[in-house]
């Protein structure tokens, strides 16, 4: 069991862990931008273009039914990850991965037995989970990957917040006790708060649920992007055993120098908040697209490293159907796919098609590959 000690994560014997790995992007929580979907209708649809997690099965359900619509969920989830991706995480030199999943798991008759594999997966090879809510009821954000593009919706309902405190507590409970849980991460980006202390009250609460049912796990705090300055004091807070996390991208860079000049933003935001909040780190997503290279990969992973604070970076695998090269994926097909196409497969041929996105049929992107993990495991091509 993983427990804060000043600034660092720690073991039960007091040894410092420093957690390194990637995040479990598109498994649980579908993003258009990094799978292999059609998103445009046809001309004259019905259908609105897809956008996200509802919008995705809002189609293939509307057009193939309830049934056929979970044949093709279970399909997918189980072609985009299973337990072999373990073996290559733990051949990698990973000792942690984010597990992003939406609360609307729970609306599913199977949804804890998702997270339930993936953290017994990770036992069993000594890789730790931290679990993550990706998307809240009504959706913490404006952003496509909190489940519905444009809905905002969880800080302006009470019943919102309260729904979030019964998935935490339902999680929570199922996996108090477990050691290859690292952690809780309450809200992914909560960016849809109007102010700090709105955005976190609501983390207070979730903080609480949690404790009712799991007073042993660490608990994960995100700013928000609302600046590190902006976290509460733990003390003050009543707070105990939390890490404060970050994300730090560099969407506007238009040079490997500009995503470097990201670098020190970082360095200056974990100092604070070490410095004036007594907590360890955790950077939760980074990456160096656009413009970002081995080099930039490397010089921010030795900083991490050399202040030991944990970080996962988005994502550990990326499928697009033309086979485009970046850094979005620890692997990622070198060849084009076949897209599935929710307003005109059927059933068949999406199932199909999901087998194209076994990692088995990718290939490990180099520049990363002996940069984020401890080793370089062979690379593997179709």
């Amino acid at each position: 069991m993983l427990k804060v000690d000043g600034t660092r994560i720690v073991n039960e014997r007091g040894q410092q862990v420093q957690l390194r790995g990637v995040n479990l992007g598109g498994w649980l929580v579908e993003e258009m931008w990094m799978m292999p979907f059609v998103t445009s209708p046809p001309e004259g649809s019905e259908w609105a273009v897809v956008r996200d997690h509802v919008s995705l099965w809002r189609v293939i359900e509307g057009r193939l039914g309830k049934e056929a619509a979970a044949r093709v969920k279970k399909a997918l989830r189980e072609a985009w990850l299973n337990e072999s991706d373990f073996d290559h995480m733990k051949a990698a030199g990973f000792n942690c991965v984010r597990l992003p999943f939406l609360a609307a798991l729970f609306d599913e008759p199977e949804g804890m037995r998702y997270l339930e594999k993936a953290v017994a997966w990770a036992e069993k090879r000594g890789i730790y989970v931290v679990l993550d809510l990706h998307g809240a009821p009504g959706c913490q954000s404006k952003d496509h990957h909190s489940g519905e593009t444009g809905r905002n919706a969880f800080f302006k309902k009470d019943e919102n917040v309260e729904a979030a405190c019964r998935v935490w507590e339902k999680v929570a409970r199922h996996f108090a006790g477990r050691q290859a849980v690292a952690g809780y991460d309450l809200l992914n980006e909560p960016m849809g708060a109007e102010n700090p202390a709105t955005m976190h009250a609501a983390h207070d609460r979730l903080y609480r649920a949690i404790r009712a049912v799991d007073k042993e796990h660490l608990i994960f705090v995100e700013d928000g992007y609302k600046g590190a300055e902006t976290f509460p004091l733990p003390s003050a807070a009543g707070w105990k055993n939390v890490a404060y996390s970050l994300h730090v991208y560099g969407f506007q860079s238009t040079s490997a120098a500009d995503q470097l000049a990201k670098l020190a933003w970082l360095r200056e935001e974990c100092e604070k908040v070490q410095t004036i909040y007594g907590v360890p780190v955790y950077v939760g997503e980074f990456n160096q697209e656009p413009h970002g290279t081995r080099e930039t990969m490397q010089a921010f992973v030795e900083e991490m490293l050399k202040h030991g604070w944990a970080f996962t970076q988005w994502s550990y695998k990326q499928v697009v159907a033309r086979g485009k090269r970046n850094m979005w994926g620890y692997y990622r097909n070198p060849h084009p796919v076949e897209a599935i196409d929710p307003f005109r497969d059927s059933e068949t041929e999406m199932v199909r098609k999901c087998e194209q996105y076994r990692t088995e049929k990718l290939e490990l992107e180099e520049r990363l590959a002996g940069v984020l993990g401890e080793k370089k495991p062979e690379a593997r091509s179709q």
